[in-house]
């Protein structure tokens, strides 16, 4: 490797660990710029063209660094979520309370992740970045936050003990810890089911797959518009990346079929739930927590049909990298822009949101246009799949139509600010966010990888058209449904859904063993009353002494005890 080279892999993860260090204990000191500026060595590797290996035998056993056309992309991705929210997020990051120490760990697990050589640095990486989110979503200190804490964490713990276990096994299969040995061991079947299996559900967990999302709809309202922005735009894509870089996602068929059919499933179950519940939620940030959740069922799918389809050209690895940032900086803007409800334009936020959610929706010329054809090109290749694995993808794209408008719905009913200073620099802001999203996912890909972004031809244009279509008059018809019985309106979700009832079940299960409890105790202490009375009305002759006395006296003590040593040497001698 090239000196520049070996200097930006180094730097890439690095640089946000040192800010987190050097900038905490002078935070309320304007150190909001090096929050700013801690993903740069990982863009400029991003958009460097170097690709090799670095081995660092010095950290963790010997840490590997990799970077090559796709994981720049995915770099990129991952490096431009963190530098928009650090933009965006100077009050939070320069105030008296910064969380600049974590902000900074997360982002450098986050983009560890991307450039992890093997299981050590992967796994290390990862669970930087999951536990360093946990100050990130628990800042504000209110009930709600240290709710959603404490789901975080519990889900964390499972996940962490999911993967620790399956990249354990897989790695001793494998007899190298290299992630390319490892990829290659689990597509020749030398590693079994189990560690593979256990590997897919703990990034399962970070993904926020159904019913692994409990955690997300809570942490997403409770955490600060910029944390938000990156556990939506990076962090939970860590997931995503996993699978890319530890499972044989792409090249030939060979892994698990029952791994990536299980990834097809519960992905498209995951889109429509998480689309589901977005559209009976009512908060911005929780209906844009459950379109992640959708979302990441969409990812799921790609790469089950990458584990059951042949893709010797790499397809499945692209389409994963280009939607990872396609979806990223979407959901970065979008939630951005629900944070300046408040404070910028309404037609300016309507308008930014409204794009973004176009895009994610796959509307025509988007972004997730051509995301989506790169993601129908590989599920159409799933052997007996029959074009049914597409279609489910375009059925989706109507659950995320109905799910934006309901977002732009909650938006419109913001306050709508004074013109003033602040909402002047938020206004230009998000049309600056808005140029990003419409422009960067289709030139970064152009850039980093040399590959472009597929249009589509006309029938393509009208593919993507027809869902959004339907969407818009499902939603339309909503509305009307709405007006004329407004009792439908009332139907809601709350937040964490599966945690209320499951909740619910755990606290008449915890009442009824305390109750229990709670009388065997009493029961105990009757025991034990009518035990002493029954020992206090018992008189010994007083010529005897009882036991215990006998016991605490000297003389008597100490002749057992000789006793006891003179027999266990008699044992061990005749015994030998």
């Amino acid at each position: 490797m090239s000196p520049l080279a070996i200097v930006l892999l180094v730097l890439a993860p690095l640089t946000p660990l040192l800010v987190g260090v050097v900038g905490a204990p002078r935070a309320g000191r304007r150190r909001w710029w090096l929050a700013v500026a801690a993903p740069l060595p990982a863009l400029v590797l991003a958009g460097s063209g170097l690709d090799g290996e670095l081995h660092v035998p010095v950290v963790l056993l010997g840490a590997t660094l990799e970077i090559d056309g796709i994981r720049r992309l995915l770099l990129a991705a991952v490096g431009l979520v963190w530098l928009l929210a650090a933009a965006s997020g100077r009050s939070l990051l320069d105030g008296p309370t910064s969380p600049l120490a974590a902000w900074g760990l997360a982002a450098s697990g986050s983009l560890g992740v991307v450039l992890a050589g093997d299981t050590i640095t992967l796994y290390t990486a990862f669970a930087v970045m999951t536990f360093a989110a946990y100050p990130l979503v628990i800042h504000r200190g209110t009930d709600d936050a240290r709710r959603a804490g404490r789901a975080m964490i519990a889900m964390a713990v499972l996940g962490e003990a999911l993967l620790l276990s399956g990249l354990l096994l897989v790695t001793v299969g494998a007899g190298d810890p290299a992630l390319g040995t490892v990829r290659a061991a689990i597509a020749g079947g030398e590693v079994g089911v189990l560690g593979p299996a256990l590997v897919t559900a703990g990034f399962a967990v970070k993904a926020g797959l159904v019913p692994l999302h409990l955690w997300l709809p809570l942490a997403h309202p409770a955490a600060p518009v910029p944390a938000s922005a990156v556990l939506s735009g990076a962090m939970i894509k860590a997931g995503v990346i996993g699978w890319l870089l530890v499972l044989p996602v792409a090249g030939p068929a060979g892994a698990p079929a029952v791994i990536g059919t299980a990834l097809l499933v519960v992905g498209t179950v995951t889109m429509f739930t998480g689309a589901g519940f977005g559209v009976l939620s009512s908060a911005p940030k929780v209906v844009l927590a459950y379109s992640s959740i959708s979302q990441m069922g969409v990812l799921a799918m790609i790469a089950g049909a990458g584990l059951l389809a042949s893709d010797p050209a790499g397809t499945t690895a692209f389409a994963l990298a280009v939607y990872v940032l396609h979806h990223g900086l979407a959901k970065a803007v979008l939630f951005l822009a629900a944070g300046a409800a408040e404070v910028a334009r309404r037609r300016v936020v309507l308008g930014v949101a409204g794009l973004a959610g176009l895009a994610l929706a796959g509307a025509p010329l988007t972004s997730g246009a051509g995301a989506k054809l790169l993601a129908k090109d590989v599920l159409g290749a799933v052997p007996t799949s029959g074009g049914l694995l597409t279609t489910t993808l375009s059925v989706g794209s109507i659950a995320t139509t109905l799910l934006v408008v309901r977002l732009l719905a909650l938006l419109a009913a913001a306050t709508d600010p004074a013109s003033t200073t602040a909402a002047d620099a938020a206004t230009t802001g998000l049309w600056v966010l808005a140029a990003l999203v419409a422009l960067v996912p289709w030139a970064v890909p152009w850039v980093v990888t040399g590959e472009v972004v597929p249009v589509g031809d006309l029938g393509a244009v009208v593919e993507a058209s027809w869902p959004i279509a339907v969407g818009l008059v499902l939603a339309a018809s909503a509305v009307v449904l709405v007006r004329r019985r407004p009792g439908v309106a009332r139907i809601a979700v709350p937040p964490g859904d599966l945690l209320v009832p499951l909740g619910r079940v755990g606290l008449r299960v915890s009442g009824g063993a305390i109750e229990r409890g709670q009388q065997i105790r009493a029961a105990v202490g009757r025991w034990r009353t009518r035990g002493r009375n029954r020992v206090r009305d018992w008189e010994l002759p007083g010529r005897l002494m009882t036991l215990d006395e006998q016991l605490t006296r000297w003389r008597p003590t100490g002749v057992a005890f000789l006793a006891l040593a003179v027999a266990f040497a008699w044992v061990l001698r005749t015994g030998s």
